[in-house]
């Protein structure tokens, strides 16, 4: 006949619970696992430790033998009497590095006499009228000083002159032949051949991360590109997205490794002329070139594992087949000589078929601009064919295409930027390939981005119908290819290519987006937009207008539906300042609503001896099992459904905390406004307490509180809701 006390041991513990106590089992295997996994970490570090003592002691063993076989062959050479001194070797390592870069062969000429007075421009320059001007495109990280460095070239400013020093636009600049020769001269009779093409449009693209929809769009237009590549920080995120570029388009490309002047203790040119790279190397310490090579060893290095094999300019005799390196310095002038002249020869060399002037017209828009005098204008890149004053044209706008007559053709001076207001030169006709501003009707609405067509005098109505269709359908394509979502921000934009640009960063920001439009704000874009505030997502009234003039009519219009307009014409502080915006939405939100937050936790009465006062307010220890008891939880018994109040204070060894985590034993106080809670009566001391999460308080922690909940106790959230029948 069993015990009294053995009858108690056999009674069912009440309050127990079949999914909590698999609850607690779980956790307490996990534990264990947890333990395991500590200790063969401790294992496996011990045996490394004395892997590396024996190392250690292996790599003394080495170097000694090393120090013992180096007396014995100084001793040789003593004897034999080859031995050189330290000054002597360095001498000799001195003479041989510098050999290489001073040095290249190349097939020896017959010395031709010119006469002094006779003009060496004229002697060199044969062009060919069948053939374009190559288009090169120049790409890169950010800050690789792409734009400085065709500042340099042009004598411009244009770096300094970007919003923020970012290039967020296609820039395009021509460079007649003339000017390239002048700047080349200098290598006359080490780089020698007849230059054949009108010269060279140089395209510059952004290189910051969002817009590499705007590299591919340049890239796209060009013969040769310019890869330009930081040489004291080497291959980076956009360097490499732009090798992959321009093999997937299988465009040849030199690299330009720029900001040689910031190797240590390199000396600038003299004067304001620029300089080949061999006379600049002339005149450096030592020190200086070694460094040079080490950086251009580490590059070449870097580009191989890209699949890219290199060598310096002017060490280069397989240019088919290796990509040639051209330091350079967009400060001092530095190796641009050999840079343009490289790019002439090759585009010459290889390229004469592909620069051949065709009929088809190929002109991509880059900007639509209001100038004083001439009105809206657009900036075009003429890749191939022939423009002529008073040609038919079809523009895709943000209206549908529309058919406008040139009414002028103009070009910035020579080695001016599309992109800056200058004195324009007036045509009547041009030839691809070139940067021009086009003047006509109905410009307004165009789409920046997009390609023109022009129409023909042999073209009948249903040819101009699908020329139509086909300039339109540019923008649709690119509309369609955003994904929209119910609840988002709307998004402005002057062109389509930054708009591509700003939909990917946004993206890649997480920031939905309900609406996009290009083009000038209008009454129409802030009601949509104004739609989301009578929903429940106030964060995303807002409108995003990136290089949009915003006027004041449709700021007071915005201000008085309480809309959130943020204008920039920097991407990134676009970003930010919605960021912020949000940010301040979600903070008021959370506190209206942070007494429906109610953490998850599981708690368990110590017993009898632990319970203070049995009464409202209860004071009573327990231990906390799973989860984090919190100020403000309410608790409750499930099996018996007994809500006994919410905690309003925590002890732990006599001190207030406002969280009890897992695993500690605390004292808490429970208010209830349900005074006929007892215990003894309606509640055991030996009941286990669960925090009385609701659908409204899970869904309040997914909005206001994920970052602050841990991966176990959305796990917890997971059993409590079985247990409590949440949906």
């Amino acid at each position: 006949m069993p015990s009294k006390k053995n009858k108690s041991n056999n009674k069912k513990k009440p309050g127990a619970n079949p999914a909590m106590l698999k609850m607690i089992k779980k956790q307490q295997e996990l534990k264990a696992q947890e333990e395991e996994r500590i200790r063969l970490e401790e294992e496996e570090e011990r045996q490394r430790e004395v892997e590396y003592q024996k190392q250690l002691e292996l790599e003394e063993e080495e170097k000694k033998q090393k120090q013992e076989n180096e007396r014995l062959k100084k001793e040789q050479l003593k004897k034999e009497g080859k031995y050189m001194t330290k000054n002597q070797r360095k001498k000799l390592a001195q003479a041989r590095a510098r050999l290489p870069l001073y040095t290249t062969t190349s097939i020896s000429k017959p010395k031709v006499e010119v006469n002094k007075t006779e003009d060496i421009t004229e002697t060199k320059i044969n062009i060919d009228k069948n053939l374009r001007s190559p288009i090169c495109c120049v790409l890169g990280h950010v800050d690789t000083g792409k734009t400085k460095l065709l500042d340099r070239i042009r004598r411009t400013n244009i770096q300094d002159k970007e919003v923020g020093g970012i290039t967020q636009q296609i820039g395009a600049s021509y460079f007649p032949i003339e000017n390239i020769r002048q700047k080349t001269q200098e290598l006359s009779g080490k780089m020698d051949f007849e230059y054949n093409i009108p010269g060279l449009l140089i395209i510059d693209t952004p290189g910051h991360e969002s817009f590499s929809n705007l590299r591919h769009r340049g890239s796209s237009l060009c013969d040769i590109a310019v890869l330009v590549i930081d040489i004291m920080h080497g291959l980076e995120k956009q360097t490499i997205e732009s090798i992959n570029i321009l093999k997937e388009k299988k465009i040849p490309f030199v690299i330009a490794l720029n900001k040689i002047d910031r190797i240590y203790q390199w000396k600038p040119p003299g004067d304001t002329k620029d300089i080949s790279l061999r006379e600049s190397i002339k005149v450096q310490d030592k020190t200086s070139v070694d460094e040079l090579e080490d950086r251009i060893k580490g590059i070449k290095g870097e580009l191989s594992a890209q699949g890219l094999n290199t060598e310096i300019c002017f060490k280069n005799h397989q240019m088919k087949k290796t990509y040639s390196l051209v330091p350079v310095s967009a400060i001092t002038g530095e190796g641009i000589p050999d840079l343009l002249a490289l790019m002439v020869f090759l585009t010459q060399k290889w390229m004469s078929r592909k620069l051949t002037v065709i009929s088809e017209l190929e002109c991509s828009i880059m900007e639509v601009k209001t100038e004083e005098g001439l009105g809206t204008t657009v900036d075009v890149v003429l890749s191939n064919g022939i423009l002529k004053e008073g040609d038919r044209i079809i523009v895709a706008t943000t209206n549908g295409p529309v058919v406008t007559n040139i009414r002028a053709l103009l070009t910035p001076q020579p080695l001016k930027e599309m992109r800056v207001k200058d004195q324009y030169i007036h045509h009547k006709e041009i030839k691809a390939s070139m940067g021009i501003k086009i003047v006509a009707n109905d410009l307004e609405n165009v789409v920046a981005g997009t390609c023109l067509a022009r129409i023909d005098s042999t073209d009948n109505s249903e040819t101009i119908n699908s020329k139509k269709d086909e300039v339109d359908s540019q923008i649709e394509n690119t509309l369609n290819k955003i994904k929209c979502q119910e609840h988002g921000v709307f998004v402005k934009t002057s062109t389509l290519g930054s708009l591509e640009a700003f939909v990917s960063l946004l993206n890649d920001e997480k920031i939905p987006i309900k609406g996009v439009s290009i083009g000038p704000l209008h009454k129409k874009d802030i009601t949509k937009a104004s739609t989301n505030l009578t929903t429940n997502y106030p964060q995303y009234a807002v409108i995003l207008a990136f290089n949009i003039k915003i006027s004041k009519e449709m700021e007071l219009l915005a201000n008085k539906q309480g809309l959130k307009i943020i204008p920039g014409e920097i991407v990134y502080n676009i970003v930010d300042g919605y960021k912020k915006f949000s940010q301040t939405i979600k903070n008021k939100k959370k506190e209206v609503q942070k007494d429906q937050a109610i953490f998850p936790c599981v708690v368990e009465i110590l017993g009898k001896k632990f319970i203070f006062n049995n009464k409202n307010p209860f004071v009573f220890g327990v231990r906390i099992i799973s989860g984090n008891l919190r100020i403000g939880t309410p608790l409750i018994v499930p099996n018996k459904d007994i809500v006994l109040g919410r905690v309003t204070s925590i002890e732990r060894d006599h001190k207030k905390i406002e969280i009890g985590k897992m695993g500690e034993e605390v004292c808490i106080k429970i208010e209830t406004e349900d005074n006929s809670v007892t215990f003894g009566r309606q509640i055991t001391d030996t009941e286990t307490l669960y925090s009385n999460i609701t659908r409204e308080s899970i869904d309040c922690l997914k909005e206001f509180y994920r970052d602050e909940m841990t991966k176990d106790e959305w796990y917890l959230i997971i059993e409590l809701k079985k247990i409590l029948n949440i949906k």
